[in-house]
């Protein structure tokens, strides 16, 4: 299993049956909508209506599949009471600098590149094949899991909601935002070249500048690096309003504002989009 963090959730946040001893709970399609309602409300703060988990022709699964996954995680999420997220955005032990470079295993560790130039088709595949045997799935986030992972820093962290969906620039690498990075490797040219660290770099203000996984402390939260900034991450939310773009990322990018992308912020981009600033994370349940 990848390097991950346990995103957990109230018991209390999830009655679908609305009786307080609803350990039984036959997971009927009625009950899986209200578990999903619950988690929705719970984290309200981070929704937005324009975009839900469901399925689009394009997003690399057949109906089937995806009802399968999203039946799984809810289930999951009220059993279990949480999921988990990786660590670190998707990496790559080797550079990729166009859509063209060999779709290499992914792997979730600090110090890596982002896994970018990546279809959200494969985003989907490749994260699908980071749990293999057992009981556990894989896929990309959720847009419901999205939203619960930043309730998660709300509420453990004790953070006014305001840091992640109005500005995340104090803690998110993002063109507005000055730092020290004193590990790992970063590029000042849109991930083409990287340079070592090398006991620590400067991060200057106005300057757009790409970091492999966990190169910056600043930057995370809960030891979940990366989920403000650095690459915009592929979800399996929908973009509902706008047809040919249905395809939901999420996070914000080093070439974004922190404070007009900020963590809860989602784009809608269509199926073949495949780019510099766009990676991934995965989900296991």
């Amino acid at each position: 299993m990848p390097d991950t963090v346990y995103i957990e959730e109230t018991k209390s946040a999830v009655n679908p049956s609305g009786d307080e001893n609803s350990g039984n709970l036959q997971f009927t399609e009625d009950n899986l909508k209200k578990i999903e309602n619950d988690l929705q409300e719970y984290a309200k703060e981070y929704r937005d209506e324009n975009y839900s988990d469901t399925y689009y022709d394009g997003c690399g699964l057949t109906p089937e599949k995806y009802k399968e996954l999203k039946e799984k995680m809810l289930k999951s999420v009220y059993e279990n009471e949480g999921f988990w997220i990786g660590q670190y955005e998707m990496g790559t032990e080797t550079l990729r600098t166009s859509k063209d470079a060999e779709l290499t295993a992914p792997v979730c560790k600090e110090g890596a590149y982002p896994y970018n130039f990546v279809t959200y088709k494969q985003a989907q595949e490749k994260a699908s094949k980071m749990v293999t045997s057992g009981d556990y799935t894989s896929s990309l986030i959720f847009g419901i899991q999205w939203n619960l992972v930043l309730k998660y820093i709300e509420t453990k962290a004790k953070w006014d909601t305001s840091k992640l969906n109005s500005d995340s620039t104090e803690w998110g690498n993002y063109q507005n935002a000055e730092f020290t990075v004193t590990k790992g490797k970063y590029s000042t040219d849109s991930g083409k070249t990287f340079a070592d660290v090398s006991g620590s770099y400067q991060k200057p203000e106005n300057t757009s500048v790409l970091l492999t996984t966990g190169a910056s402390e600043r930057n995370s939260v809960l030891n979940i690096y990366d989920i403000a900034g650095n690459v915009w991450e592929w979800t399996l939310e929908q973009y509902t309003v706008q047809s040919s773009t249905p395809c939901c990322f999420r996070g914000g990018q080093y070439a974004g504002i922190g404070n007009i992308r900020p963590a809860f912020y989602r784009f809608g981009d269509n199926t073949s989009d495949s780019v510099a600033d766009i990676g991934f994370r995965s989900a296991l349940y």
